[in-house]
């Protein structure tokens, strides 16, 4: 499967994004965890910009959204999405993950989809003067990305990431039209 990497989604995205967001079938095995992200951070609102969808943190204004995409029968598809926000000039925490309900839970799709939204969050951080680490809050621990001492052109590389299957999927960016 090719997945494609964006910020924004076309209006014709909205239902299936509803459906991520606010309805998904994952959701109850997260649910802890989902908890105390909009705890910590606030409830996801689906928001339209020029024409276009993104998700953000209703109380937070540094929260940004990532999207993937891939192409079956000839249209776009959503398969998942990673809402992240900086609480610190140091840090960059991906508050919530979602991976569409055609996704099988646990399947190699699935861990290509989540480990493919970490690498390009990390790319970004790395493109982010100051940042230090990228910390998944839905894990049962803060998982780090420290490279603080690393060269920045390793970050995507070397997230630390309990998920080993990238190698069978092709990850590229472009505008998820």
């Amino acid at each position: 499967m090719r997945v494609s990497f964006c910020s924004t989604l076309p209006l014709t995205h909205l239902r299936s994004l509803e459906r991520l967001v606010f309805f998904n079938r994952h959701q109850r095995s997260a649910e802890p965890a989902i908890v105390k992200a909009v705890d910590l951070y606030g409830q996801p609102t689906i928001q339209r910009t020029n024409g276009r969808l993104h998700v953000a943190l209703a109380s937070r204004h540094d929260s940004q959204c990532l999207f993937a995409t891939t192409i079956r029968q000839g249209r776009s598809v959503l398969v998942g999405m990673a809402l992240y926000a900086r609480p610190t000039s140091a840090d960059l925490v991906v508050v919530h993950m979602a991976i569409a309900g055609m996704v099988p839970t646990g399947s190699a799709t699935a861990y290509g989809v989540l480990r493919g939204l970490m690498r390009q969050i990390c790319a970004i951080a790395s493109r982010v003067r100051g940042i230090d680490s990228v910390q998944l809050l839905y894990s049962g621990r803060p998982l780090r990305s420290q490279y603080a001492d690393s060269p920045k052109r390793t970050l995507a590389s070397d997230v630390a990431f309990p998920y080993s299957l990238i190698s069978t999927h092709d990850f590229g960016m472009n505008n998820c039209s």
